[in-house]
């Protein structure tokens, strides 16, 4: 799998909770930066050497929509003043605002301000708009409204006019801006962060034991036993994520060291990632444990049935066959 490629921030805090580490852009092959998502650096020639362990991550709101301007304003900054980095996503309904956004980039300044309003209430076209997801890193508000903006990193390299990879938005932009889509109305723009603790928490249970068969039929029931030991002997919970979008947990109290049986199928044949997590009765969460299952799709049956509907739809076949022996 290569780089840019897309997603938003759960996908982003799904794969860090599922890899549990983070890694240091000093890592070789970690530093890249693309505009153009032709980046040819692939996920495994990535050192993962050294990394941080992230015990919790998952994505928070900012709230910004349907509240008074200087309210959003205020709960992004708060979010900033505690030295977290902060998520903002827009969508650019079609090719006329996306070229927009791109002519600004290339050819205006660090300095520069760009409103984002503009595509406000307009109609998003299905083959031309599309979504932009940049880090929101600072301010600037200072006395009167004229010159406040939110300062942005964005992931598109550094150009000559633009040393840092920075841009400036207008702080105030129309927090409750719309795009129609489908007759129907959806929010522009979006602010969230991350929570994220790195490390495995003091006391904490062991990555859960996840024991079972690695590959199956899909519509079958398959068991697993899991399992974990706490240092402190405490009972233990467990957060299951079967890896086709059903989650179960907290399951528990379970005594430590015990095995628990735990049953799922799948409806389609593919690979999937078993997720396991254990926290204490005092909410100290281990690192996520995973596990592979593969169903791989029944070749043989696929060609068992385009051989039948071959027969159908040439219903002579055999008869020509036998004239075929005849002549051998």
């Amino acid at each position: 799998m290569g780089c840019c490629e897309g997603g938003n921030l759960d996908v982003f805090t799904d794969f860090y909770r599922y890899t549990d580490m983070a890694i240091p852009w000093s890592n070789e092959n970690a530093h890249w930066q693309d505009k153009f998502a032709q980046c040819d650096t692939t996920c495994e020639s990535i050192s993962i050497t050294p990394n941080y362990p992230i015990s919790s991550i998952y994505p928070l709101s900012i709230e910004t929509h349907e509240i008074p301007e200087e309210e959003a304003i205020i709960n992004v900054k708060n979010i900033l003043h505690q030295n977290k980095g902060v998520y903002f996503s827009w969508f650019l309904p079609d090719m006329k605002y996306r070229q927009d956004f791109s002519d600004f980039w290339s050819s205006e300044y660090e300095y520069d301000i760009y409103d984002l309003d503009w595509a406000c209430g307009s109609e998003y076209i299905e083959d031309e708009g599309g979504g932009h997801a940049v880090l929101c890193v600072g301010y600037n508000d200072e006395e009167g409204t004229d010159n406040d903006y939110w300062i942005m990193l964005n992931s598109w390299g550094a150009p000559l006019r633009r040393p840092n990879a920075l841009f400036r938005v207008n702080m105030h932009m129309d927090y409750d801006c719309t795009f129609i889509y489908n007759s129907r109305e959806y929010y522009s723009f979006d602010f969230e962060t991350i929570n994220v603790t790195y490390g495995s928490e003091e006391g904490a249970p062991n990555p859960p034991i996840i024991e079972g068969p690695t590959n199956g039929k899909n519509n079958t029931l398959y068991s697993y036993n899991i399992s974990t030991i706490d240092p402190q002997g405490d009972n233990v919970f467990f957060m299951i994520d079967w890896g086709d979008d059903i989650i179960e947990g907290w399951i528990g109290p379970v005594s430590s060291g015990n095995v628990i049986e735990m049953t799922h199928s799948w409806n389609k044949r593919d690979n999937y990632v078993i997720s396991v997590k254990a926290k204490d009765i005092n909410d100290d969460e281990s690192l996520w444990s995973t596990f592979e299952i593969s169903m791989p799709k029944n070749y043989k049956l696929n060609s068992m049935i385009n051989i039948s509907r071959f027969i159908n739809n040439h219903p002579r076949f055999f008869e020509i066959l036998q004239q075929l022996q005849r002549l051998l």
